[in-house]
């Protein structure tokens, strides 16, 4: 056993039917019940609000990452012959065709 078994307190005590532990009163159980679902409300607000500052930005905005992407591609793409541009599109389809298999 290790360090932290050997200190830790035995549970001889708990096991023992002679042990009476009194039971709170209802007062103090029904204090101890509202400040824990006092605490659960806040904790759940204090979440939302975390995650409503992570919700992702509108779908049909761009970013600007995504807008320098379309634009390089648009470029690419006019700079490319006809011939290339048939390659370069059946490249694409037998790509998307192996990853509907």
């Amino acid at each position: 056993m290790g360090a932290r078994t050997r200190a830790a307190n035995h549970l001889g005590a708990v096991l023992d039917s002679g042990v009476r532990v009194e039971r709170p009163d209802d007062a103090t159980l029904q204090k101890l019940a509202s400040a824990l679902s006092d605490w659960r409300a806040e904790s759940l607000r204090a979440e939302m609000r975390v995650q409503d500052r992570g919700i992702a930005p509108d779908p049909d905005a761009l970013t600007d990452f995504q807008e320098d992407y379309i634009k390089a591609r648009q470029a690419v793409i006019k700079s490319l012959s006809s011939e290339e541009r048939a390659k370069a599109a059946a490249a694409v389809d037998m790509t998307q065709s192996a990853a509907r298999r």
